[in-house]
């Protein structure tokens, strides 16, 4: 329901609170999904139950033209907060600086993936 009145108010960013930290495999949060990723996640069952039904549905609004998606742990201390100023700002911003997951048109490219893992 928040994926489609976010694509129908043609919302910049879209953002989940959940009971978890953000996606996760095993106890590793994974800090960007691209949308072609979530297929494998589901199959190899890295991720189940109700953060799949996130997982596609951040993928139907990024088809239909919501700009980023971020999944985020509701308990996390100012985990909402850092979501939205990631979101409002226009400078790259770093893995480690936003809590949670987001869920991106495209991969990462290894040299910028590379330099996340740097930081």
């Amino acid at each position: 329901m928040a994926a489609a009145c976010a694509e129908y108010v043609q919302a910049d960013h879209l953002i989940y609170l959940t009971d978890v930290q953000g996606v996760l495999d095993g106890d590793k949060i994974l800090h960007a999904v691209a949308c072609d990723e979530i297929g494998e996640l589901v199959q190899r069952k890295i991720v189940s139950g109700g953060m799949v039904l996130k997982l596609e549905a951040a993928k139907r609004a990024i088809e239909g033209g919501v700009r980023g998606v971020h999944i985020v742990g509701g308990t996390i201390p100012d985990g909402l907060l850092a979501a939205v100023h990631a979101a409002e700002s226009s400078a790259p911003v770093f893995r480690s600086e936003i809590p949670g997951t987001r869920v991106m048109r495209e991969p990462i490219p290894v040299v910028a993936s590379a330099a996340f893992s740097a930081a």
